[in-house]
């Protein structure tokens, strides 16, 4: 029993990261440190009028 127990907590803690990969700052992220240069992340932030 204690098995299974470990391993829905161990999922439940890393579904988040399944989460993030799917975003596209993320993929940003990815992309930039593949390139090896500095992320630009502004083209993801909405600008207060």
């Amino acid at each position: 029993m204690s098995g299974s127990f470990s391993r829905i907590k161990v999922q439940q803690g890393l579904k988040p990261f399944g989460l993030y990969n799917v975003t596209v700052e993320s993929k940003e992220g990815v992309k930039t440190f593949l390139e090896k240069r500095p992320p630009n992340f502004q083209k993801y932030t909405k600008t207060r009028d």
